[in-house]
């Protein structure tokens, strides 16, 4: 019975003699395959040598090998005898799904090795340091969704994008009325500036401690997980317990004060208002974590929720309450959660929109992007930042007004609306836009 190493050396060596054979189609796999893809070492280093002499603009022949080979130092001693059986063996009609089968059989490989590296890990964990069994668990939902990210790549066929081919997308996206990419925080003055969010960014929403940063996120969500084009929502909050969160949605939809629902203070009427508010709550594609978490747990609960139907917002509330590596600095480790963050959006296709707050000088003034607390690396990564504050500085229990301010958006307006905040029943309300829109940029103050 055929082996599967012996089988996928017999693939490894039909696709180099079908490119020895015909020089021209190394481009047709160029950028999909590695040599780090295949299993035979004498194969991956005469792959390696086709390479690099493809990517020194010179045709990939049999005899510029021969050449390339002769110039190295350290090479197998039976790449001669490799190449004599690889030429009287015949080469690959199919030379595109030969790639992606060495490159499926690296995935399966990469499984083994990493599900090996794991059982070792867990060897060397104490049960009795709960940081230690944290780390290992980090690092192996890391290296699994690492192999994740290999099979998603092989399954889309990543590689550079041809420009007129991203143009002709785009005309066609910019035809079609309904804005498909386009989600929106129902919140129409908000929308209005931004043009509405898209999968693969990353969006910070700002504030001071208690000034409604994460009320503003949880209306978002709520608005996205419902509607005509309900979005699928995952939000993950460090501060908030999912009882909180399920009562401040109640509160909302039925316009019930939060202070006679703790009390259980509620009229017949409010009562049915609740009833009828719970039903319509209950619809919304809306999953809570109630937990600190780092990046990569998250990404696992993203995974997971893609793989049983599908994840498209992810709410973080808030930025510096995850759990980071451990660093130098804490600033360091708030770029760390900010980076990845921003990688988990791009890697896993869907919007994560981050809360994160605003440092103790912005208590009495206009906040701006200098005011993002712990490190500037999360108005790097940011795709839009929007900033959030009472009208009435000296009056912060009390206030009925607060202002929004989108200070950086990389693919929409920038500008600021006032917003009439209902505290009774945690409820944001827009306003009229008193700011003109300006162009994409930054909003300097």
């Amino acid at each position: 019975m055929e082996t599967q190493s012996s089988s996928t050396t017999q693939t490894e060596r039909r696709l180099l003699m079908a490119l020895l054979f015909d020089p021209h189609r190394f481009e047709e796999i160029a950028e999909s395959l590695s040599e780090a893809h295949f299993e035979h070492p004498v194969c991956r280093f005469l792959f390696r040598g086709l390479s690099r002499i493809y990517s020194g603009g010179e045709e990939p022949s049999l005899p510029a090998l021969q050449l390339w080979m002769s110039d190295q130092d350290k090479k197998p001693d039976s790449w001669q005898a490799e190449v004599e059986e690889i030429v009287k063996g015949g080469g690959s009609a199919h030379l595109v799904y030969d790639a992606k089968l060495i490159r499926r059989r690296f995935v399966i490989r990469s499984v083994g090795t990493e599900g090996r590296a794991m059982h070792e890990r867990s060897l060397d964990v104490s049960p009795m340091i709960e940081e230690d069994v944290d780390r290992a668990v980090d690092e192996s939902v890391d290296a699994v969704l690492k192999i994740q990210q290999v099979q998603s790549a092989l399954a889309r066929d990543d590689g550079p994008v041809i420009a007129r081919d991203a143009i002709k997308e785009y005309l066609v996206e910019l035809e079609r009325k309904d804005r498909p990419g386009d989600i929106e925080t129902g919140m129409f003055d908000v929308d209005r500036i931004t043009g509405g969010f898209r999968k693969g960014q990353m969006i910070i929403l700002a504030a001071r401690p208690s000034q409604g940063k994460s009320t503003m996120a949880l209306q978002w969500a709520a608005n996205m997980a419902r509607g005509e084009q309900p979005q699928r929502v995952l939000f993950v909050s460090g501060e908030m317990t999912a009882h909180s969160i399920t009562s401040k949605l109640l509160a909302r939809q039925a316009e019930v004060d939060s202070r006679k629902m703790r009390a259980r203070r509620i009229s017949t009427s409010e009562g049915q208002r609740l009833r009828e508010a719970a039903a319509a709550v209950s619809e919304c594609r809306l999953v809570i974590y109630d937990r600190q978490a780092s990046v990569p747990q998250m990404r696992g609960m993203v995974r997971q929720a893609q793989s049983k139907g599908g994840l498209d917002v992810v709410f973080v509330d808030y930025l510096q309450l995850m759990i980071a590596p451990r660093a130098e600095s804490r600033v360091a480790e708030i770029e760390a959660i900010s980076r990845e963050l921003k990688r988990m959006a791009q890697d896993l296709n869907v919007l994560v929109i981050a809360t994160a707050q605003l440092n103790r000088e912005a208590h009495e003034t206009k906040p701006s992007l200098h005011h993002l607390k712990g490190s500037g690396s999360i108005e790097q990564d940011a795709d839009a930042v929007l900033l959030l504050w009472p009208d009435d500085w000296q009056d912060g229990t009390a206030r009925t007004t607060s202002r929004l301010s989108v200070a950086k958006n990389r693919e929409g307006g920038l500008g600021e609306t006032p917003l009439a905040f209902f505290r009774d029943y945690s409820d944001f309300r827009a306003a009229t836009i008193v700011e003109t829109v300006s162009l994409s940029g930054d909003l300097l103050s």
